[in-house]
């Protein structure tokens, strides 16, 4: 076996490492090496959504499917949900009424109860100005009235169809609640009038004590009591009676 030498200058033999050196291990007592591995996830583009505006409200959108009690049943439980009366559906070709606005317009009332439970709740219809059953309710809503040849009249506003409060002719003239609601046709029982400010109802064929007695019952349904004011008051149902107040603005 042959030995080569390879004379390298000695100023450098010290950073040469020959082929036939091992080169000296690296240690580093006490240090972890920490291996980080990053996933770079790759998103799907956004999704464009476009939103569509509902149509804005006009006086001439047509009203959909709102119903008015306007053929009551015989013997009406007072106490009973009015909404449960028969109904009849209201033309899609007959459009939306938008009122007489919130300053009372001239020959009209707002029409309000007194006294508690109902204090200053005002007559009107829900939705206001439309055919529905007659109710006591906030002044925010309250609508305008007047009584012509025997009708109370509500004004829906200018050149609008008027409404007529209605009420119920039963079979037995002692029953001790008529429900009352609103219709664009004339009344065909009893008659309307003012008594000072009060407004009452009258027939020939009901006995009444007194003709400005009314009942306010379930979900604020107006009707008219047919017995004695403030005695043997129908269950679920408060006395009261309703006047004219002729403010420029319904109020509490």
């Amino acid at each position: 076996m042959s030995l080569k030498w390879h004379l390298i200058s000695p100023w450098y033999s010290q950073c040469v490492i020959t082929p036939w050196d091992s080169p000296p291990p690296i240690t580093t007592p006490g240090t972890t090496i920490t291996t980080v591995i990053t996933t770079i996830t790759t998103l799907p583009p956004p999704t464009t959504v476009t939103l569509v505006p509902d149509d804005p409200f006009t006086g001439d959108r047509w009203r959909q499917d709102f119903r008015s009690p306007a053929h009551p049943t015989q013997g009406v439980d007072p106490a009973a949900d009015p909404a449960s009366s028969p109904t009849e559906i209201i033309s899609q070709d007959e459009k939306r009424q938008t009122g007489p606005g919130s300053t009372l317009q001239a020959g009209w009332y707002w029409v309000r109860a007194v006294v508690p439970p109902n204090y200053h709740k005002y007559l009107q219809t829900k939705p206001a100005n439309m055919p529905g059953t007659a109710i006591l309710e906030s002044y925010r809503s309250a609508g305008q009235f007047k009584v012509a040849d025997g009708q109370a009249v509500a004004n829906t506003g200018d050149q609008a169809t008027p409404l007529y409060l209605h009420v119920e002719k039963p079979a037995d003239f002692t029953q001790r609640a008529l429900a009352t609601w609103f219709n664009t046709t004339e009344n065909d029982f009893g008659t309307f009038a003012w008594s000072g400010d009060a407004l009452t109802w009258s027939a020939p064929e009901v006995k009444r004590q007194n003709l400005a007695a009314w009942l306010v019952c379930k979900n604020q349904a107006l009707f008219i009591n047919t017995g004695a004011y403030a005695y043997q008051t129908p269950a679920g149902c408060a006395d009261q009676t309703i006047h004219y107040y002729n403010d420029a603005h319904a109020n509490e």
